[in-house]
Order: structure tokens, then sequence, then C-alpha cells
């Protein structure tokens, strides 16, 4: 048994490996077993171990019944700072500081964006047009998408792992936010959007601090 982990720790190094490198990337599907394992000259039944420890360290996603894929974010947990047991309210002006400090990271990066990258920029600050009658929550949650699309679009794969992290105590706090959006949120709300579309990254960034601010 000692002599089998250690080969599955192999594999996954070797697999791990494959991954920084490029040869696999996020998303992408993996061969099946059978050609997996002959490519890499080991057995199915240690194939199939290594498999067990990607999936728990969350490099790998399996889908039943679909294949086996490069997680979208390798290595990243759903909750890696254990947040949902977190007192959000003890804990909720430090949330908000490093919201806030992501946040206008994503917002500079936005400068750098090419024509392409602002045409998808764009097309997600409009997404909330389509709403009818979007309540707090969801214009909160709108803004949220944006800065994770800047992360996307600029390729700051780093920054991305960190809004994400951060994201999940953001979400519970916005969509805990019940009440009826004042006049204070929809000023910052629509000041960060015409901000971002006007590339005038100070007024993005003041705006957006302005939208965590309303959430203290």
């Amino acid at each position: 048994m000692y002599q089998k982990m250690l080969l599955s720790e192999k594999i996954v190094e070797n697999i791990t490996d494959l991954i920084v490198k490029g040869y696999y990337k996020p998303g992408d599907k993996l061969p099946n077993e059978l050609d997996m394992s002959s490519e890499l000259g080991i057995s199915r039944a240690s194939l199939r171990e290594a498999f067990k420890i990607l999936e728990s360290r969350n490099i790998i996603e399996v889908k039943r019944g679909i294949g086996t894929f490069i997680a979208s974010m390798p290595g990243l947990s759903d909750d890696p700072l254990g947040s949902r047991f977190i007192n959000e309210e003890t804990n909720k002006n430090d949330s908000l500081r490093i919201i806030a400090f992501i946040g206008g990271m994503l917002i500079e990066k936005s400068e750098y964006l090419d024509v392409q990258g602002r045409q998808h920029l764009e097309a997600a600050l409009k997404r909330a047009e389509q709403w009818q009658t979007p309540t707090a929550a969801e214009r909160y949650l709108h803004v949220l998408e944006v800065l994770n699309e800047i992360a996307i679009l600029t390729e700051s794969d780093y920054l991305r792992r960190l809004w994400r992290i951060h994201t999940l105590t953001a979400e519970r706090l916005f969509k805990g936010k019940s009440v009826t959006a004042d006049e204070y949120f929809l000023g910052f709300y629509s000041q960060f959007k015409q901000a971002l579309q006007n590339q005038d990254i100070s007024a993005a960034s003041a705006a957006f601090k302005g939208i965590v601010d309303t959430l203290r």
C-alpha cells in the first residue's frame, strides 16, 4: 500500500507538471482511462488512485458519464479560506477592505484591454440593462461579475484566484442586502458603469469603493 501511494503521488506530480507547462489547460478533457494509462506507461489502477488525489485537490473534475476534465481553476477549492465558518458580522469590515482592494486592482487592469476586450467588457456592463426591475442584490452581484470578467479578459490568473476566494464572502454579503437600494448606492452603481465605459480608472475605482462602503 505504501509503495502504491508513492507511485500515485508521482503520477499526480507528473500530471500537475503537464498542467503547469501548458500541455493540459483548464477546462481540457483528459484522454480516457485506457489511453492515458498507456500514454503515461502506468496501470489503470494506479491512474485511478492518482485521479482520486487530483480530484480531492480540485485539480481535476470528474463528470460521471461525460469524462474527466482539468478544473477551471486548478487547485482552488470552492471555499479555500473556510469563509462559511467565519462570523461575517464580526469580520465584515476586514472582508470589505480586502474586496475593495482586489476590486481596485482589477479596475486598474481594465486600462490595458484591447479593442476586443473592451467589447466584451461593454457587453458585461450592459447585461443588467436586460433586467426588468433588478433588485439591489442583483446589481451588487453584477458588479462582481464585471470585475471577474476583467480578470478573465486581462488574463490576470493570480488576481482572478484572489477575487474568487473573496467573492464567496462578497456574494453572501451582497445577497444579504435585502433592503431597497438607496440613492447613494444607485448613484455609485451608475458611476461605476459609466466610468468603466469611459475608461476613467480613478472614477471607476472611487465608485466601486462607494459601492462597497454602502454594505458597511
